[in-house]
């Protein structure tokens, strides 16, 4: 019991990496803005977005037991047609550690804070009443800005060409009580982290990090009281392990 509520404190609190799924309600949560009348065609949002991953499956040629920690924030608009469809493009910052096994020694990638950003397009497919089908399908892309490289006992500055990418399509189901909609789903997802050209040479040649499991499992949780603002916590599993949180306001 003690590990659930550490879990749950830490899933609410959490900054919370970019490919955060959302409720299938999102394209008409909130129902009323601050300034366009309820009954409009269109609508226009600006939500925060923040994914702190904390593992994923990961495999590279020549390593063994990749894996990866990184926090991502952004800035998130979106526009939405007739509260069914949200097409939406995300900005933001990420920085993460790439760890692995070469040869028995301990090797870790290390980036600072870089730029990357998504497009992506969100609908509700079917619904019954306050049951909700909807899908979702974005692309990432960042550029990583390598900081410095560990191999067994050494560590250097260095710098090297790299690009992160990841496309994701999702399915998930919500219903909703009162303020509250929790939901659950599925998403399918192709991540790559290359890097080469190494300014050091600890490391050479071309390294093509890519991810082993492409499907996962998502839970979350909507919250939406108010006029105009809505809050989503949401986590991520077997593909990877990842906590998101979003904020929301509907102009």
């Amino acid at each position: 019991m003690r590990r659930v509520f550490t879990f749950l404190s830490f899933l609410i609190t959490s900054s919370a990496f970019a490919l955060y799924n959302g409720s299938p309600t999102l394209p008409e949560m909130p129902e009323n803005a601050f300034f366009l009348p309820k009954d409009s065609a269109f609508s226009l949002k600006a939500n925060y977005e923040g994914d702190l991953v904390l593992g994923r499956n990961l495999k590279a040629s020549s390593f063994s037991d990749p894996n990866i920690h990184s926090l991502f924030n952004g800035a998130e608009v979106s526009f939405g047609f007739i509260d069914r469809v949200e097409l939406y493009t995300l900005l933001g910052g990420f920085n993460s550690t790439v760890s692995a096994f070469q040869d028995s020694s301990y090797c870790k990638f290390k980036i600072k804070e870089s730029f990357g950003g998504a497009v992506g397009v969100r609908a509700i497919g079917i619904f019954w009443g306050e049951t909700k089908l909807g899908f979702d399908a974005k692309y990432f892309y960042g550029w990583p800005n390598l900081e410095s490289l560990q191999k067994g006992s050494k560590t250097v500055k260095a710098s090297a060409s790299s690009d992160q990418s990841e496309w994701q399509v999702g399915v998930a189901l919500s219903q909703k009580f009162a303020i509250f909609t929790p939901y659950v789903g599925v998403n399918y997802s192709k991540f790559t982290l290359n890097f080469s050209k190494f300014s050091h040479d600890i490391f050479s040649g071309k390294i093509k990090i890519e991810n082993s499991s492409p499907f996962g499992f998502l839970i979350g949780l909507g919250i939406c009281g108010g006029k105009g603002v809505f809050f989503d916590f949401e986590a991520r599993f077997f593909d990877e392990y990842a906590l998101s949180s979003a904020l929301g306001f509907r102009f």
